[in-house]
């Protein structure tokens, strides 16, 4: 009793006063193994969700194009493996997939993609040892206290003329996450895309340091 008290007060807590702040709010680590036990993330397969896996794979693409060679991708929040399962058709020098949940790497290494590994990680506290040309996070940075606080530990893993590409869902808060990152970082692109069901996605792309502004597109 005491627990469910303490938990629904901090969620309370969270709706009124951190989340209009731009806080996300973390999933904790055995929801979020039986969740996916119980296959509650299978939606992300759906027609609903691929116009934002496929925005998100068309930006790897576009910057890929200037580096002359398949792109070194870093995903954080990788569940179980829909983006390189969606890149599956092209190619990637390498890839990396974090996840806190067990059960999430394991059903994303059971597809036996090439020059890929998946790490059991929580990326707030994952240190790379390798840089990258793309890292991505496809709705996973809502989960995270501060956003932009991540992003900017991962600027030293990014390649000289590497991207972050950041996805969110138009819900709650969110609007106030992206206004946090944008403080440190410019949007050098960014596209909205909404489903028959009115699901609206941002999804954006972001340098290390501070990058004019090149267009707004709108599907």
């Amino acid at each position: 009793m005491i627990k469910a008290a303490l938990y629904y007060a901090q969620k309370l807590n969270y709706k009124l006063f951190l989340a209009p702040k731009g806080y996300g709010m973390a999933i904790p680590t055995a929801v979020l193994e039986q969740q996916y036990k119980e296959g509650i993330y299978g939606f992300l397969d759906s027609l609903d969700e691929r116009a934002n896996y496929m925005v998100t794979i068309g930006y790897i693409h576009h910057f890929a194009e200037s580096l002359k060679e398949a792109p070194r991708l870093l995903d954080l929040g990788c569940g179980h493996g829909r983006l390189p399962e969606l890149l599956a058709p092209f190619s990637w020098k390498s890839y990396v997939g974090l996840d806190k949940s067990v059960e999430a790497i394991k059903q994303a290494e059971a597809a036996g993609f090439n020059n890929s590994k998946f790490l059991v990680a929580d990326f707030e506290e994952y240190t790379p040892d390798e840089k990258f040309d793309c890292i991505v996070s496809l709705g996973s940075i809502h989960y995270v206290p501060d956003a932009a606080a991540v992003l900017k530990c991962f600027t030293g893993a990014l390649s000289e003329n590497g991207v972050f590409i950041v996805s969110l869902w138009r819900h709650g808060h969110n609007a106030a996450i992206w206004r946090n990152i944008e403080k440190h970082f410019e949007v050098i692109d960014s596209t909205v895309v909404t489903n028959k069901g009115g699901v609206s996605w941002d999804i954006k792309v972001f340098r290390n340091g501070k990058q004019p502004l090149t267009g707004n597109r709108q599907s």
